[in-house]
């Protein structure tokens, strides 16, 4: 899509009436570098993908949850990767009260790569990411919180592909 095409688009999505709706997903997958995505016809802010969903901008997904996942690069250094002994990793949850609250609440973002790196996909099989997120959102989507659904699909990627910083590949991501 053309980028004017792109923002009609997601513009129409945002008056749209989503009261019976649970969350909204988008799922854009094109080419990226730092801050940016392309469209066929240029460069545009990442930004610009949830700007109409934010806040008021979007009355009947208040309070919903808006997710964006991303696959594209985030610019062009690649993760070496590192060995990984094995140890247990203690978390604490911690949920603030606000009556307030902020107008990013609701939004999740999900990237297939840490800002600045590549963003890698086979030829045949497609994105790592995209193709960890459907195995995933198969096998334990029924049984997993998002978030843990989502770490799930970090830990597939990181384990079932490896970070590879040779040449030879760099045509593949």
């Amino acid at each position: 899509l053309r980028k004017e095409e792109l923002f009609s688009v997601l513009k129409r999505l945002a008056v749209e009436d989503h009261t019976e709706s649970d969350c909204l997903l988008v799922m854009v997958m094109t080419h990226g570098d730092k801050d940016v995505l392309y469209a066929y016809d240029g460069p545009y802010s990442v930004d610009r993908l949830w700007e109409n969903f934010m806040g008021n901008g979007c009355p009947t997904l208040l309070g919903k949850p808006k997710l964006f996942f991303v696959q594209a690069c985030r610019g062009t250094a690649f993760d070496k990767g590192i060995k990984l002994g094995c140890r247990e990793l203690d978390s604490d949850c911690f949920e603030p009260h606000k009556y307030i609250i902020p107008t990013t609440a609701d939004l999740l973002v999900m990237y297939s790569s840490y800002k600045g790196h590549v963003s890698w996909r086979n030829p045949r099989g497609g994105s790592w990411f995209i193709q960890a997120l459907c195995v995933e959102l198969e096998t334990n989507g029924p049984f997993l919180e998002l978030l843990q659904l989502l770490t799930a699909v970090s830990r597939r990627v990181a384990y079932d592909y490896q970070s590879n910083s040779t040449a030879i590949l760099f045509g593949k991501k």
